[in-house]
């Protein structure tokens, strides 16, 4: 039987994310308006293949144009096709009516200014140089391959077991992780991902007052993710887990290599010498590696979840990418609210502020359901002798006690 829409309700007040179409969509809509033409024309720009428009969602949209589905392109220069746009930001910001499929507003300068136009490349064709010459090869080899089994999308590794889920908003999810106690296998988190970060930008002045992106709500991890590659993103023995999405027309959308598995050394986990006599033992340090990284836009966000063999689990974010310049605004001669990285080019004062979610269910087989926990305004752990620890909380409604 062919499945069929059963039911439709339209949501008003509303907009889903902005899909990666949407967001080569807007800059087409930007290019082709006249206006914003003339005023790249201006500015010595009349190759729209040399301009970047770079797109941000608009959380503080001017009082007349709020309600629409909005977003607004941060415009950058290249002096060739491969340039480093970054390095010549443009003072216009169009804003795109995607309904509409317009431009509603132009931001910028009283008059053209002068653009930067110094390059400051790091592609291999472009990069001045020098390159490292005193570095050698590293290899990771594991000649009996890796220690973790996979079944379809379940993983067992070092007495962890968890299934690994993906999707277009939080990307890499992580599901039922559970570690094996003595024969018995005890839950820890029915579920853990990142569900939404916040990166506001500190200059006071328009139109940056609603330069703030809230990247896994306004563009999702997972439509931004990364397709791995080995050598870099990923090093050692590695297995990948394909993710399966829809594009902004509802179309399957396969990404290959889309998390990266393996193992790493991370150094000693235990030593003792027996003074006595000078015998010596010494323990490695094992970890479980799951990543993924999503380009949003200039920065790239690389999300590494590490499983250790002492039962520790880590969460780490690290950023790398291009930093979201702009020009000094009119009347600057040096940035107030930034860094100057290069001959008139301010790279702004911001924040990244990052919430995970983390469904607990230690020793809990219904993966933590019922439990809530809420203002919390102190713990403390009570021992009660042996190897039992009972752990309380204290919240301004009630007391929940866990005895593991």
């Amino acid at each position: 039987q062919q499945p069929t829409v059963r039911g439709w309700e339209q949501l008003e007040g509303v907009e889903p994310l902005a899909t990666p179409d949407d967001c080569l969509e807007a800059e087409a809509i930007a290019k082709a308006d006249e206006q914003v033409v003339a005023l790249l024309a201006e500015r010595g720009f009349t190759d729209l293949a040399l301009v970047a428009c770079d797109p941000w969602s608009v959380h503080a949209a001017p009082q007349q144009l709020q309600g629409r589905r909005l977003l607004q392109l941060f415009m950058y220069g290249r002096s060739s096709p491969n340039d480093n746009a970054y390095a010549h930001p443009l003072d216009l910001v169009p804003l795109v009516d995607m309904h509409k499929k317009c431009v509603v507003h132009i931001t910028k300068h009283s008059q053209a200014p002068q653009i930067p136009r110094e390059d400051n490349n790091y592609h291999a064709e472009l990069f001045p140089g020098p390159w490292r010459q005193d570095i050698k090869p590293l290899d990771v080899l594991q000649p009996q391959g890796p220690s973790f089994t996979v079944d379809g999308i379940a993983v067992t590794w070092q007495k962890w077991s968890f299934r690994v889920g993906f999707n277009y908003r939080e990307g890499l999810v992580l599901h039922q992780l559970s570690y094996n106690d003595g024969g018995k296998q005890r839950p820890v988190l029915h579920r853990a991902s990142l569900v939404e970060m916040a990166v506001p930008y500190g200059d006071p002045r328009e139109p940056f007052t609603r330069k703030c992106a809230f990247d896994v709500g306004d563009y999702g991890l997972g439509c931004c993710a990364n397709s791995l590659s080995l050598g870099c993103d990923c090093l050692g023995h590695i297995h990948y887990f394909d993710a399966c999405m829809a594009d902004s027309k509802g179309q399957p959308v396969q990404l290959c290599n889309a998390v990266c598995m393996h193992e790493e050394d991370v150094g000693l986990l235990w030593k003792h010498v027996e003074y006595r006599n000078g015998h010596s033992e010494s323990r490695r340090s094992r970890r479980l590696v799951l990543s993924f990284i999503s380009t949003v836009v200039n920065y790239e966000y690389a999300f590494y979840w590490y499983l250790y063999q002492d039962g520790t689990i880590n969460f780490e974010i690290k950023l790398t990418g291009e930093l979201s310049t702009n020009l000094l605004s009119e009347g600057e001669e040096h940035p107030t609210h930034g860094t100057l990285v290069g001959p008139g080019v301010n790279a702004q004062h911001h924040q990244h502020m990052f919430c995970a979610r983390l469904d607990m269910a230690v020793d809990d087989a219904q993966g933590g359901k019922g439990l809530l926990v809420s203002e919390v305004r102190r713990a403390e752990a009570v021992h009660t002798g042996g190897a039992c620890r009972r752990l309380v909380v204290a919240a301004d409604q009630h007391e929940w006690v866990h005895v593991f």
